[in-house]
């Protein structure tokens, strides 16, 4: 009777071990997040919790993350360094996306490390970028690289969500650059002398540039998730220096907007902080 009762002991320990052994394999990733899990709007809000892979909700996380774009913005296909770092118990394991409020990719994403627990991996198409192996100290580091999209694309929301452990320490954070306008509008040739300001505004913004040729212009202002805001202009202009003033306060709601002009087919974006 003692051997049957050891016997099966040893049997259901065993059988316990291989369960919680592929049920942590499967739900904590650690070879990689599965795509569409950074919990923007365009993967529909999901997470690995959503999908099952990991138990707890997901809260808003600050500084995990450091895009090396310059305040200026992005420079379009300039290649960027991206710099996941965050620190916390258990296995740490990431996703991130540069997308559009739509959920379209904007840019490219670039792997400098393949292997080894920094290492990193695209999937989705090249869509998301995520670990290569879960790190279990106590930070979590990766490193890659991001191409900026071509001239006229506007704001870059980069969203990720990042895992601590099986069931707690899930987070999620999102960062927006900007395009840099002076060097967009170089390139494009046909507006110049753009200036807006003041910048931070209280109520009255001032548009000022110059047309070397008549154009269509259409100027939006976009909420920092990329959503159209508020409209501004949308005629054909004739070539010369224009001029235009708008009252903002009783149509925004204090925050980070980016103004973004049309002009020619070619759009450009800057920022703009109303308080």
């Amino acid at each position: 009777m003692i051997r049957k009762i050891t016997l099966l002991t040893t049997l259901l320990f065993t059988a316990m071990v291989a369960y919680d052994s592929a049920y942590n394999q499967a739900h904590t990733n650690s070879t990689g997040a599965p795509a569409g899990r950074t919990g923007s709007p365009g993967d529909g809000g999901l997470t690995c919790s959503s999908s099952g892979c990991h138990g707890a909700t997901p809260s808003a996380g600050s500084n995990l993350f450091f895009v090396g774009v310059p305040a200026a913005g992005y420079n379009p296909g300039q290649t960027y360094t991206i710099q996941v770092n965050f620190s916390g118990t258990g296995n740490k394991g990431f996703q991130l996306s540069p997308q559009n409020a739509s959920g379209t990719l904007l840019g490219q994403l670039l792997n400098t490390t393949t292997s080894g627990n920094q290492g990193t991996q695209t999937v989705g198409q090249g869509k998301y970028v995520t670990h290569t192996l879960a790190q279990s100290g106590a930070t979590g580091a990766w490193t890659f690289q991001w191409r900026a999209p071509a001239a006229g694309t506007g704001p870059v929301t980069f969203y990720g969500a990042f895992v601590n452990g099986r069931n707690n320490g899930l987070r999620t954070e999102q960062f927006t650059v900007q395009e840099n306008l002076a060097a967009s509008l170089n390139e494009a040739g046909k507006l110049r002398q753009f200036r807006m300001y003041p910048n931070p505004v209280n109520d009255r913004l001032t548009l000022s540039y110059s047309l070397e040729r008549s154009e269509k212009v259409i100027i939006k202002l976009y909420d920092i998730t990329g959503r159209e805001a508020l409209q501004l202009l949308n005629e054909t202009q004739e070539a010369g220096d224009h001029q235009m003033g708008y009252d903002l306060k009783p149509q925004l709601n204090p925050g980070v907007y980016f103004v973004s002009v049309d002009a020619g087919g070619k759009r450009f974006s800057q920022k703009l902080l109303v308080k």
